[in-house]
């Protein structure tokens, strides 16, 4: 640490105005505590606390880097949980204010000064946490601070202390692991797989997935018609490069002569299911090689309006280079996956 780099962490933290809060709200069921509104110029900030969920703590680089090592399965179900939703406007005392898209949401950690300092202005200000309040028993590390930035052009801030606030937030992908074994025959129908998936507020739904056929796609085929296409919009040196990028990643993502798996199915519950080779997710980093590496057209026109039991028809690519010959594939039906709408809230 130097001087220089603590000064302007201190001058980061310095605001025109200063609104302290110190109120409790319910979002979907969980707890906010609204600690205070600061504005800077036409720039407002709102600061929330709540209590993280289990192994959201860590930031997505935290996550990456500690699954170095890890096995697809150890990594993937770190990330198999709810996500969070956007604030993307509030309406009190009078006062609209649209987020301007710059929200971050971090664990207390006595070593992100950043933090630490914007808490203890914050804390000068006349904001803490009431006796008994639930959060006080928890570990920094167990908080989250959440910081959403909107546009505020007037020179006064919203009373959000006393003043019901009317908030809208944004949409969010919730997904439920299963992990699920499931033994796919290469062109031919299947019986149908039960699952339950645990929605947002802890609940539990049943579903039946119809997998109606599994198919192998040549990703070199389709790669060939995509740049073909792509003929009409670019320069020869432009399509001469991204045939070069192209061709290379999926020459490692899937060697010529190789083909990834189609399972289109159906499902009675609005999720998208997540389908994985078994090998692939415990397979250890160094014979991983079934990455998403490139972009792929070849399931274009596969799916449908309606499948053969009257829903919806999907599909999932399974990214895992498989030979022409293979009839059965030892599968996993990993995870399912839905969003869910922006939604009115008044806190």
């Amino acid at each position: 640490m130097e001087f220089e780099i603590l000064t302007n962490l201190l001058q980061s933290q310095q605001y025109e105005k200063i609104s302290v809060i110190g109120r409790d709200v319910w979002s979907e069921g969980k707890l906010l505590h609204l600690i205070a509104m600061v504005k800077l110029g036409e720039e407002a900030q709102l600061f929330i606390l709540e209590q993280a969920q289990e192994n959201k703590a860590e930031n997505g680089i935290a996550q990456m880097l500690k699954g170095i090592g890890q096995t697809p399965r150890e990594l993937f179900k770190s990330f198999v949980m709810q996500d969070y939703r956007s604030i993307q406007k509030i309406e009190a005392d009078g006062l609209v204010l649209e987020a301007n898209g710059s929200q971050m949401r971090g664990a207390l950690r006595m070593e992100d000064l950043d933090w630490v300092i914007r808490v203890v202005k914050l804390m000068e200000a006349g904001w803490q946490l009431p006796q008994g309040h639930p959060f006080l028993k928890l570990k920094w590390e167990q908080l989250l601070l959440l910081s959403c930035s909107f546009t505020c052009p007037s020179e006064t801030l919203p009373d959000l202390k006393n003043t019901k606030i009317s908030v809208s937030l944004g949409a969010k992908s919730c997904s439920s692991l299963l992990e699920q074994p499931v033994s796919l025959t290469v062109g031919s129908a299947q019986t149908e797989l039960s699952f339950t998936i645990q929605k947002e507020d802890g609940s539990r739904q049943e579903g039946i997935c119809y997998i109606n056929n599994v198919v192998l796609e040549d990703v070199w085929e389709g790669q060939e018609q995509n740049l073909k296409e792509a003929e009409k919009l670019l320069s020869k040196e432009e399509l001469a490069q991204m045939r070069a990028n192209s061709m290379e990643a999926l020459e490692h993502s899937c060697p010529r002569g190789k083909y990834f798996v189609v399972v289109e199915y159906e499902c009675t519950l609005a999720v998208n299911l997540q389908f994985y080779m078994r090998r692939y997710l415990d397979s250890m980093p160094n014979s991983q090689q079934g990455s998403a590496t490139v972009t792929l057209f070849g399931t274009k026109g596969k799916e449908k309006q309606l499948g053969a039991h009257g829903l919806p028809l999907k599909v999932c690519l399974i990214q895992e280079p498989v030979d022409a010959d293979v009839t059965q594939l030892d599968a996993e039906l990993f995870a399912a996956t839905w969003s869910l709408e922006e939604v009115q809230e008044m806190w």
